[in-house]
């Protein structure tokens, strides 16, 4: 954890200002199983749009973007994401070896939108690397209500002439919750108002936003649902710093100098190796709400198992819910050691990318120099603060 922990704080004080932007503070104005052969009529560009009772679904060939709304009793479709810059602050992304690709950007990845049966879909192609289908598929939370609730499978196939490591992560900027008293809850947490993170969902089953009449539900453990290695809740900006796994802090809520209770979600998952042209898939739910109404996932979870509810105990927000194995304690950085070099933004670059390239070697990693790495870093991060 201390290692996350001080990565982050340093990414904050040096990217903050080429990362963030104040667009990026804007949320959406105020007034404003499956089959999944494709249609190849639709064309690269084209956007598809799918409607089934409680869900609208607009999937942007284009730009790689997913728009979600919840539909009122009057037909009127309401964004449970943000839908500023077409929904773009919501996303997949893909580790390919050492590699990032955010799935709905230009940098190399080419995308297509197409129908489905039972929904539409997301065609991702990374040259020599790798192609991602996401499919979304409509369904209902109970058998007498209309469509609210998709299914959400992500496959992805190696592309490479060798066998590689790969892994998936899902970026959800949240809207509804922020301008209530509860930016989240989940089945075991009544109300989570500050950064926590899980490990397992085991108990927390799912992430709920809600809020002016509406509401989107990830559920995240149960059924066919791939359970997640990290589902963290935190400030959006912070969520989207370049770090694969974000660190969260329980002492700190939502804000950040560049806005204010903006929160999101991210979901990481397990890595997995794939041989050449071999696939594999991740699988999760979205259950959405309107006209006052509460996402029915819950009712969802509980028929898969034959319980009469999925209801647990309410408790208040825990700590980060974080069973880290014990680990020596990193060696203390004298003050007097930290020269003026030292605080320039370049050589904190530098320290964090030698952290990192220290992390990934999971076989030759040398602990002690880990550890006074992280603790230079941190006597760093202390002596900035004092300035």
């Amino acid at each position: 954890m201390k290692i996350y922990r001080t990565l982050l704080a340093a990414c904050i004080m040096v990217l903050t200002v080429s990362l963030l932007t104040a667009a990026d503070n804007e949320k959406r104005n105020d007034d404003a199983g499956p089959d999944t052969t494709l249609e190849r009529k639709v064309t690269s560009d084209a956007s598809v749009k799918c409607e089934s009772g409680k869900i609208k679904l607009i999937l942007r060939g284009n730009f790689g973007i997913w728009q979600l709304y919840a539909v009122d009793k009057e037909g009127r479709p309401y964004p449970v994401f943000v839908d500023y810059d077409e929904f773009a602050s919501t996303y997949f992304l893909l580790r390919a070896g050492r590699t990032e690709y955010k799935l709905n950007e230009s940098n190399g990845v080419e995308s297509v939108a197409a129908k489905t049966a039972a929904g539409g879909s997301l065609l991702y192609t990374i040259p020599k690397a790798a192609d991602v289908s996401v499919e979304f598929t409509f369904m209902k939370t109970t058998p007498d209500c209309d469509d609210d609730m998709l299914q959400i499978k992500i496959t992805v196939t190696n592309r490479k002439t060798r066998t590689d490591t790969f892994a998936l992560k899902g970026v959800f900027d949240t809207v509804l919750g922020e301008r209530t008293d509860t930016h989240f809850s989940t089945a075991r947490t009544r109300a989570v108002n500050s950064e926590v993170q899980f490990r397992t969902m085991k108990n927390e089953k799912w992430i709920l936003s809600q809020g002016r009449g509406y509401g989107v539900q990830l559920l995240l453990d149960g059924g066919d649902i791939t359970p997640p290695s990290l589902v963290t809740l935190g400030n959006k900006d912070i969520i989207s710093l370049p770090l694969w796994e974000p660190v969260a802090s329980t002492t700190r809520s939502f804000d950040n100098v560049m806005s204010y209770n903006n929160s999101a979600v991210a979901v990481n998952w397990e890595k997995f190796e794939l041989k050449p042209a071999q696939s594999s898939s991740v699988v999760f739910y979205i259950a959405v709400s309107a006209d006052d109404e509460t996402p029915a996932g819950a009712a969802y979870l509980a028929s898969l198992t034959g319980a009469a509810s999925e209801k647990a105990e309410p408790v208040s927000a825990p700590g980060a819910i974080l069973p880290a194995p014990a680990a020596k304690a990193a060696p203390d950085v004298p003050f007097d050691v930290i020269t003026e070099e030292k605080l320039d933004p370049e050589y904190i670059r530098a320290l964090i990318s030698k952290i990192n390239a220290l992390e990934d070697n999971d076989k030759n990693v040398n602990r002690d120099e880990l550890l006074r790495l992280n603790a230079e870093l941190d006597a760093i991060l202390a002596k900035l603060r004092q300035q």
